[in-house]
């Protein structure tokens, strides 16, 4: 199993370069684990206690949406990223498929409630294509009560 790496970066900035900190993915289901270990790990450089298990339960949603309906590409990317006065976590796929849009899922239905999680539990979110694929991401904000 692959160590997590441990992030020192100060709550105003993602990275030296300013593009966040970032991890590509081999688009299968136990890339999914590995997603949230970074954002946990990520979340806790950044001194973000409060907000690690909200933001590792929305990457598990937008991870296992890459893997389950990004068909084109071998990987995805994700990025945790703070700018001004929210924490995003971006998840990135190489696939042109239209954007995801939530919709009423049944009680019987095993899938279809992670937009609404994102709906529900991120402060805000949006999805948008990117030229080879698309990003899906979601903010926290910093000033959350903790």
């Amino acid at each position: 199993m692959e160590a997590v790496a441990e992030y020192r970066a100060s709550p105003d900035r993602s990275d030296e370069n300013g593009r966040g900190l970032s991890l590509t993915l081999p688009r299968r289901p136990s890339s999914v684990a590995r997603a949230r270990g970074h954002v946990r790990a990520a979340f806790g450089g950044l001194g973000l206690l409060h907000l690690i298990e909200t933001a590792v339960l929305l990457t598990s949603e937008l991870a296992t949406n890459a893997v389950r309906h990004a068909h084109a590409g071998r990987t995805f990317e994700i990025t945790v990223r703070s700018v001004a006065d929210h924490v995003w976590v971006e998840v990135a796929d190489q696939d042109g498929s239209p954007l995801p849009s939530t919709r009423a899922a049944r009680l019987d239905d095993t899938g279809g409630r992670g937009l609404h999680l994102l709906d529900c539990l991120a402060d805000r979110w949006e999805a948008e294509s990117n030229g080879t694929g698309k990003i899906v991401r979601f903010g926290l904000s910093l000033a959350r009560p903790s």
